[in-house]
Formats: structure tokens, C-alpha cells, sequence
């Protein structure tokens, strides 16, 4: 079974290019878990499950229509590792009772979390996307008032600062690939023809046409800062880095992307 994360920056486009791999054939995909960030964290001993863990399976499996019976397997005094390959092995069997041959399970901050994956299912690829830095700190101030959640644009500068450092940490990896929310955009054929073959997986041949229908699978009804990707892909906006900090983070997205480019 082919096991495909998303991750990167919230708002960097995670849930585009989720739609347009979920699209292809033999993939299934689900909405965002929130496994690793909201049901475990760190203490003293390492990685731990955290009060909310139970509720955070329990609203995955209802979300995505599977099985309750799933919340069983969690029971007793299962540790982390424990849990997640068991969490790893509900997605395969959803994603064999689909018959597909792959699955792709999207949550952005995951990102944070990919030892634990990696130590639990070492064959795992992880599928790395990338923003221009002034439109996701503006993407992200701006859905942050819808999340109930506001918070000051230096601090989403810092998140994308963070998540672009750690990118660029497993940009020369294995099972790691580096793509850029620009380049979907703008040439969408022709970095899906390499997503998909890096992957492993067939594109269908209206793919590119169809991700829409995909995207409504995987949104939530409450999520409206997701209604983009209920519409036709789009050019980028023309952006001017004057806000301050955005140049040096620019410079940083300039080498994520010519280092991208050596390795790949």
C-alpha cells in the first residue's frame, strides 16, 4: 500500500494539491486527521497522547464515514508508536475496502511530526509544498479571524519560517519531494505529470478537470477558507515584497527553490 502525507505551511495550498493527487487513479484520501498534531506532543520521555486523543480519532472516523468500530483498536495502554501504526493501518484497510492501491492523508502540521511516521511506516513519501511567503502570511491572518483564532501577521511569518526551514532540512532525502504552489498554478500538467510519477500512480486523463469534485469530498462545510479549491485553478497574485521581514523570508523561498532544483 502506497502511503502518500501532504505537508507544508496551512495555507500554502495543501488542500490543492491534496484534490489534484486524490484525483488520479487508485488513490483515496481523506480529511485532515489531525493524528499526530492534535493527539499526541512531547513530554519528558519523548512523544505522549495527549487528553484529546480518543476525540481526535473518534471525529477522523466520523468525518470520513468509516467505521466506528475503528476506536477499538486504540484501547488499553498502547504507546505512541503503538497507536500510529495502528492509525496507519486503518487508512490501508479503508483504502483496500475502496480498492485503491494508494491513500493520501493531508494535515499541514504533520510536518512536525515525521519521525514518528517515519519510524512507524518507513516507506511513507512525503509530498512537501511550498508558498511564496507574503501571500501565506496574508492567506493565514486573514483565516485565522474565520478560525476564531487571530493572531498578529509576525507570528504567522514565524510559522512559515519554521515550516520552510524544516522543508528545506528534508529537501535532500528520501521519499521527500519539494513542490511549489506557483508552479501548480501556473504550469498544473506538467508538475502533476512529475508528482504523479515520483508517486508511483496513474493520472486520469481529466484529472486536472475533475480535482473540484475531489475537493468537496475533503472539505468540511465549515471550512469556507477552503472555497478556493471549489473553483477553477488560478494565476497567482502579483505580490510586492515591501511588508517587513517578508524580504529575507523571500530570499529563504529563492533557495528552498534553487536547492530544490539541484536535487531534483
Amino acid at each position: 500500500m502506497k502511503s502518500i502525507f501532504i505537508i507544508g505551511c496551512p495555507r500554502s495550498g495543501t488542500t490543492l494539491l491534496q484534490s489534484l493527487v486524490a484525483a488520479c487513479d487508485d488513490v483515496i484520501t481523506f480529511k485532515e486527521s489531525h493524528f499526530y498534531d492534535k493527539g499526541f506532543g512531547i513530554g519528558i520521555t519523548g512523544w505522549i497522547k495527549t487528553k484529546q486523543f480518543n476525540e481526535v480519532i473518534r471525529q477522523f472516523l466520523y468525518k470520513n464515514g468509516l467505521s466506528a468500530e475503528y476506536l477499538n483498536s486504540f484501547t488499553g495502554k498502547r504507546n505512541c508508536y503503538q497507536s500510529s501504526r495502528q492509525f496507519l493501518e486503518i487508512l490501508d484497510r479503508a483504502a483496500l475496502a475502496a480498492r485503491k492501491t494508494a491513500w493520501v492523508e493531508k494535515t499541514p502540521d504533520h510536518l512536525f511530526h515525521i519521525p514518528i511516521i517515519k519510524k512507524t511506516r518507513p516507506e511513507a513519501k512525503f509530498l512537501h509544498i511550498v508558498r511564496l511567503p507574503e501571500q501565506t502570511v496574508k492567506s493565514l491572518f486573514t483565516a485565522s479571524r474565520l478560525w476564531g483564532k487571530p493572531r498578529s501577521k509576525a507570528a504567522f511569518k514565524i510559522k512559515w519560517l519554521i515550516t520552510s526551514i524544516i522543508t528545506l532540512a528534508y529537501l535532500p532525502k528520501k521519499n521527500h519531494k519539494v513542490v511549489f504552489y506557483e508552479d501548480i498554478v501556473e504550469e498544473t500538467e506538467k508538475v502533476m505529470t512529475e508528482v504523479c510519477k515520483w508517486l508511483e500512480i496513474n493520472p486520469r486523463k481529466d484529472y486536472i478537470e475533475s480535482y473540484q469534485s475531489e475537493a468537496v469530498s475533503i472539505i468540511n462545510h465549515d471550512e469556507i477558507w477552503k472555497s478556493k479549491n471549489l473553483m477553477p485553478i488560478s494565476g497567482t497574485e502579483n505580490i510586492a515584497y515591501n511588508s517587513s521581514g517578508i524580504t529575507l523570508l523571500n530570499r529563504l523561498y529563492n533557495i528552498i527553490r534553487r536547492i530544490n532544483r539541484y536535487y531534483h
